[in-house]
């Protein structure tokens, strides 16, 4: 039976010696094939991890974080803000004090417009409204971090006629905005002005001892703000302003900054990926090492195989 012919491939990476050396098959505890196998599988499963990974890099560069909103369910205020008498004060302006929950804010509302809010953290909160012309029915309302709000506090009344009316009345009011800002996230506060004579010069204290905004708007209508705090904490804003007929008005508020401001964080599976990162990055050159030393020590074999053959080969005993 005729033997079989072996490929060229098989021929060019067998290590076995020729038969007539004696030495066939030396080393049969090295099995390349076998480490080979081993390591390209270990490479594609370092391809694809690297790959997810740089996934998710690009994912945290593209958006800053990924995160996941998280509310806790809370009862809602149960006990109602208080309001004490207010006091006039300066002529044209009123001084609104009580009490209210710790960690609720409370909004002033005068005949149905909101004409400030205070509090955060304490029991008791103080501040100053701008009285509109005639009766003023004015209540307060607790509201916590959810935005939940409580029962109304009861009606104080105030008559406010001032001796020069100037018509129509210049007032302020601003959405409800007070939780939910982060440290160097963008808050946005939106003023409404009302009545006055235009244009409006503008002051915003945004209580962190920075710099105040001072604008001047041509028009009534809403007017919009904005500001980065870089720490947390309860802040006061106060805005005053001023129309073209020197009238005066004030609105106060106050927001809350945090540094993870709505419960948000981190996803763990992303953040372990990004982590990730520099391991692989030891990971990878250490792997072509390994690629490296497989490949020297076939090759030394390969070498000390066609050494042999080639020493056989000239010292073989010649017959006539």
């Amino acid at each position: 039976m005729a033997r079989k012919k072996k490929s060229w491939v098989h021929r060019r990476l067998k290590l076995s010696y020729h038969k007539h050396t004696g030495r066939r098959l030396p080393r049969q505890q090295t099995s390349h094939g076998v480490l080979l196998v081993i390591t390209l599988i270990a490479g594609v499963m370092m391809a694809f991890a690297t790959n997810s990974t740089l996934e998710a890099q690009s994912l945290s560069s593209s958006s800053q974080s990924v995160e996941v909103s998280g509310v806790v369910p809370a009862a809602p205020p149960k006990e109602p803000a208080t309001i004490s008498q207010p006091l006039l004060i300066d002529l044209d302006t009123l001084a609104i004090t009580g009490s209210k929950s710790r960690d609720t804010i409370v909004e002033i509302y005068n005949n149905n417009l909101l004409v400030g809010a205070g509090g955060c953290r304490a029991e008791h909160y103080s501040l100053k409204i701008t009285p509109q012309y005639g009766n003023n029915s004015i209540i307060a309302k607790v509201v916590d971090n959810l935005g939940q709000y409580g029962p109304d506090s009861g009606t104080s009344s105030v008559v406010y006629l001032p001796q020069n009316r100037l018509e129509p009345q210049f007032l302020l009011s601003a959405s409800s905005k007070y939780f939910g800002t982060r440290i160097n996230e963008k808050h946005e506060l939106e003023l409404k002005i009302i009545g006055g004579e235009p244009p409006y010069a503008i002051t915003v204290d945004w209580g962190d001892n920075r710099e105040n905004d001072l604008v001047v708007h041509r028009a009534s209508g809403e007017a919009s703000f904005t500001h980065r705090y870089d720490t947390s904490g309860c802040y006061n804003i106060v805005i005053q302003s001023q129309d073209n007929k020197s009238a005066k008005a004030y609105f106060r508020t106050v927001v809350l900054v945090s540094s993870s401001a709505g419960g948000l964080i981190s996803t763990g599976s992303v953040f372990s990926n990004i982590v990730a990162i520099p391991t692989l990055g030891l990971l990878w050159p250490l792997y072509l090492a390994v690629l490296a030393f497989i490949a020297a020590f076939w090759l030394g074999e390969k070498y000390q195989v066609r050494r042999d053959h080639d020493l056989w080969k000239t010292r073989r005993p010649r017959y006539s």
